[in-house]
């Protein structure tokens, strides 16, 4: 008896340990992609600006275009992976990529997965083509045997023939390949009243764009790339389909026009505070229920746009935007004008009609001792 109680413990220990180890095997983490590859120009001597390349997770093949006359014999990318995951090569070590290369991530439970790696050299006309054959409907009026692209409508040169702007407006466009961050000269781009439906990620190498205009398509996101670029000085996203900004907006720091109007936000990142030069923000037509109080900071704030929301209040916080001239809330759901609005003395427009409030506060209404319009429902009293 003695005997067979020894032998039935041994075998519980071991059927318990054997547990364990496989609880653990199945608590270990089998995440093992590549989610960032950048070829930074503070570690690349042969790159003037940073290279972010496109990641295709459905082949497995990630694509860095980097520009004419580069040597690629030597690059050493900037490589993120899975959290718990590792790589070989690893990130910041120097390779030939003359030829792909090949990066194999390892995860945490010993699953691996391989990715094939192309720097791949492109000029600014191969960027160009790129676009133009990507669209076969569209009404672009090039002449593709100028190799000069001097005729070709929208392109703008510099005196050393580089394209520093590119105007494709209403061109019915509806595909921006990745070849478009190649475009690393331009200052200027217009690709608005198209119909294209997503940006990629490579947008984020144009960082000497001061003036992005690509509204009136059907946008649903936009790459968080885009914050980047931060030489913007007017950035319109307006007529699309954005349910939501990138956090890092507020990293746009030079940025003075801001135009998401009439798409589908249902909030602001608070970060927009950080946008201490902004002039004009036009938010009209979301449906934004609450608006950040770090808006506060706003101080060069000139006007703003936000009817046609789902907002419940006008907030208090408002009357530190003391540069504000237009305010423009019209079609939204408030029932209370806070009285601290009658601080903003440099107003000359305050809209406020097809609301629920009633009544003004005195001290909104007397703006207009000093110039402010102020339209309001018709029967709204001040008190």
């Amino acid at each position: 008896m003695k005997k067979y109680v020894k032998v039935l413990a041994v075998l519980t220990l071991f059927i318990t340990g054997c547990s364990k180890d496989d609880g653990n095997d199945l608590l270990l983490s089998d995440a093992k992609q590549i989610t960032d590859f950048v070829f930074l120009a503070s570690e690349n001597e042969a790159l003037d600006v940073d290279v972010i390349a496109d990641i295709n997770e459905e082949t497995k093949t990630i694509t860095a275009l980097v520009p004419s006359g580069t040597a690629v014999t030597s690059l050493l990318p900037d490589v993120v992976v899975s959290e718990k995951a590792t790589i070989s090569p690893g990130s910041g070590i120097a390779q030939d990529f003359s030829n792909p290369v090949v990066y194999t991530v390892t995860a945490e439970n010993g699953s691996t997965q391989d990715y094939n790696v192309e720097a791949k050299i492109i000029t600014e006309r191969d960027a160009l083509l790129a676009i133009y054959n990507a669209n076969p409907d569209n009404t672009l009026e090039w002449n593709l045997d100028d190799a000069t692209m001097k005729t070709w409508q929208g392109v703008t040169l510099d005196t050393s023939g580089k394209v520093i702007e590119l105007r494709l407006s209403l061109n019915n466009i509806s595909t921006i390949p990745i070849s478009i961050g190649a475009l690393v000269n331009l200052t200027y781009l217009d690709i608005s009243g198209n119909k294209i439906k997503e940006l990629p990620v490579t947008m984020g190498n144009l960082i000497g764009l001061t003036e992005l205009r690509v509204g009136d398509n059907v946008l649903i996101n936009i790459p968080n790339e885009i914050v980047k670029l931060t030489k913007l000085r007017l950035l319109l996203l307006n007529e699309n389909s954005l349910t939501s900004l990138p956090e890092e907006i507020g990293d746009l720091s030079l940025l003075e026009i801001f135009n998401v109007r009439g798409n589908q936000l249902i909030s602001v990142p608070s970060t927009i505070g950080n946008l201490n030069k902004l002039r004009v923000l036009n938010l009209l037509s979301n449906k934004i229920v609450d608006l950040p109080e770090e808006m506060k900071q706003l101080s060069s704030l000139q006007t703003l746009y936000i009817q046609s929301n789902k907002l419940g209040k006008l907030p208090a916080f408002f009357e530190s935007l003391s540069s504000l001239t237009e305010l423009r809330a019209d079609s939204n759901v408030i029932n209370e004008i806070p009285e601290e609005i009658g601080n903003l003395t440099n107003l000359r427009t305050l809209s406020l009609v097809n609301n629920l409030f009633t009544t003004l506060p005195q001290k909104v209404c007397d703006l207009r001792d000093t110039g402010t319009s102020i339209a309001t429902d018709a029967g709204v009293t001040c008190q």
